[in-house]
């Protein structure tokens, strides 16, 4: 093996540095919005990182296409993206192109466990670079791990923005409770959501959230969306309540269990759908009518697997849970103005976009 000529650069500064620069500043409709530019750039990244690790060699000679090498005499070129067969799965290969059906070393796979679109990871090499895949694999690695995890830190960053302690203070009261029964953790299993005659949001606190996000981080469904984009949408969801599985529970006050293939919104908004099957654990969604304020009306809801230990607590304790919505209300209309305006500009957006590739496929007769 060669002796390098050089030091690496760090690649995980180097992906911090990207995403900084192109990201920063993104409300969370913006951040559902880029997701797939993102992964796109995180990919530029790794692939431009692992060239950059055999320019650290005397052999190497870069080549006027980004993707390609010269090494040791030979042409390589790198390709990162999705498997065909396994979406969820990235494909590192560094491909021999004087010799792409020569003989190859696999490496992998290795599992993310990250927030992004892809679960793990598996690598190619020409035999030639044998000697190099553990390197080039942990290169990989560093990139998409710090990426998601970056990604992780804007979602929690923008969550505490918005929030505006509506859904703290009923949290906070929650875990009061349970932790004085020594049960406090299940109140990262509970999620409350506030409805009118027209629509319904969930009003979630940092923790619940980031239980969610652990959930749909095993992977234990089929989606075109990351972990964090499911997370997201589920944040800035307005669901209309004609649709709603917790009307119901609403209008005949008393806790409800409900099998979410019955829900109305499966055909046309499965996205949610998947992300709210991964919550329940498999069972049912449990409702658990808490009172209302006017017309808004305050709903607390969990996997019915934890009946047992989450519906006494609601019932006896109904009437605080009241007081503190009561207590809050001021704070809940500034937590669902913030929503709004996070999801909003981002809605403008991906209308503008959706509007533009309508009119191109319309006048594309006329234009060609």
């Amino acid at each position: 093996m060669e002796i390098e000529r050089k030091s690496q650069t760090d690649p995980a500064n180097a992906l911090h540095f990207v995403l900084s620069a192109k990201y920063s500043g993104l409300t969370l409709g913006e951040l559902r919005l880029q997701a797939r530019q993102i992964e796109d750039d995180i990919r530029d990244v790794a692939q431009a990182e692992v060239i950059n690790h055999f320019s650290q060699f005397a052999s190497f000679r870069q080549l006027a296409a980004p993707r390609e090498f010269f090494f040791r005499n030979k042409l390589y070129s790198v390709h990162v993206a999705g498997a065909v067969r396994n979406p969820m799965r990235l494909e590192v290969c560094i491909l021999d192109v004087r010799e792409p059906t020569g003989p190859t070393h696999a490496w992998g796979p290795k599992a993310f466990d990250g927030a992004g679109y892809f679960r793990d990871f598996d690598l190619q090499v020409p035999h030639a670079l044998q000697g190099y895949a553990e390197t080039v694999a942990e290169i990989v690695f560093q990139v998409y791990v710090a990426a998601y995890a970056w990604l992780e830190a804007e979602l929690f960053k923008l969550v505490k923005a918005v929030e505006q302690g509506f859904a703290d203070a009923l949290y906070q009261y929650l875990r009061t409770v349970l932790n004085a029964e020594e049960r406090g953790g299940l109140a990262d299993r509970v999620w409350f959501s506030i409805f009118s005659e027209k629509s319904g949001y969930y009003a979630l606190d940092g923790k619940a959230i980031e239980a969610i996000l652990d959930v749909l981080k095993q992977r234990r469904y089929v989606s075109d969306l990351s972990p964090l984009s499911h997370v997201v949408s589920l944040i800035g969801l307005q669901m209309p309540s004609a649709k709603s599985l917790s009307m119901d529970a609403i209008t005949s006050r008393r806790y409800t269990e409900y099998s979410l293939q019955k829900a109305a919104y499966v055909s046309d908004m499965s996205d949610i759908f998947k992300t709210e099957e991964q919550m329940t654990l498999g069972g049912a969604y449990a409702i658990f009518p808490l009172g209302a304020v006017g017309d808004q009306q305050l709903v607390a809801a969990f996997p019915s697997s934890l009946r047992d230990d989450l519906r006494p607590v609601f019932e006896k304790n109904r009437e605080v849970f009241q007081l503190v919505y009561q207590q809050e209300v001021r704070s809940l209309k500034r937590h669902i103005a913030r929503i709004q305006a996070s999801f909003r500009r981002a809605d403008r957006a991906e209308y503008a976009g959706m509007a533009g590739r309508f009119l191109s496929e319309v006048l594309k007769p006329w234009l060609s």
